[in-house]
């Protein structure tokens, strides 16, 4: 969290209900700004990723692929809007996002209803309004970097691509710097429709899932 110059103040919403006795231990951190080689990372980030491979994933996603198969059906947190940064390694122009979970109980990349009436599907730009994630300059790794332009930032749906209704999911690179993934959730869930493009809950993956990304 970027600090104001004033005082900051911290608070904390559990529930509609008073409780007692509940106690909180805060620490606190302070970095400096503008310098990536702290842990903090660059002004904005939430997150700051300094190893040149790892796993990134939505708050609500198990942590590990024996959990992902058993753990039922995440769900994503509703209101989000962050960014995760990544520090750029050494010889390193690119970094490239692919789903970690693929094939198994559940997909690890749905955050939105599918493109597709009955089935997953991709969706990208203008069909990512609600729900989903942000990476300047997306491109496939067999894409050149200029195809990026063309491609939208946006992706959503339940596979990840940079194109819309596809339906299996692909490595998603990009040279834009500093790297970094922006993650955008709404306050509801689409849950009244009969078919996978109006109800994100229907199918595998459902469009509440989250994500997890190998780096």
């Amino acid at each position: 969290v970027d600090a104001s110059q004033d005082c900051n103040v911290a608070t904390f919403v559990v529930g509609p209900q008073p409780f007692s006795g509940r106690s909180w231990n805060v620490r606190v951190t302070q970095y400096s700004c503008n310098d990536e080689s702290s842990p903090g990372g660059p002004p904005g980030c939430l997150q700051y990723f300094t190893e040149p491979t790892g796993v990134i994933s939505s708050f609500n996603f198990p942590s590990n692929e024996k959990n992902a198969n058993t753990f039922g059906t995440p769900t994503h947190l509703s209101n989000q809007m962050y960014t995760s940064c990544f520090r750029r390694n050494t010889n390193k122009c690119s970094i490239c996002f692919t789903p970690t979970y693929t094939g198994g109980a559940i997909e690890s990349f749905g955050v939105s209803e599918s493109t597709i009436k009955n089935g997953p599907g991709s969706g990208s730009g203008s069909d990512c309004t609600g729900d989903y994630i942000v990476i300047n300059g997306a491109r496939q790794p067999d894409e050149s970097h200029l195809s990026a332009i063309e491609n939208s930032n946006r992706l959503c749906g339940s596979i990840l691509h940079t194109l819309r209704k596809k339906k299996v999911s692909t490595t998603i690179c990009t040279e834009d710097t500093p790297f970094r993934i922006s993650f955008k959730t709404d306050d509801d869930e689409n849950t009244l429709g009969k078919t996978q493009s109006t109800n994100e809950v229907k199918g595998t993956p459902s469009g509440t899932v989250g994500f997890s990304l190998s780096y």
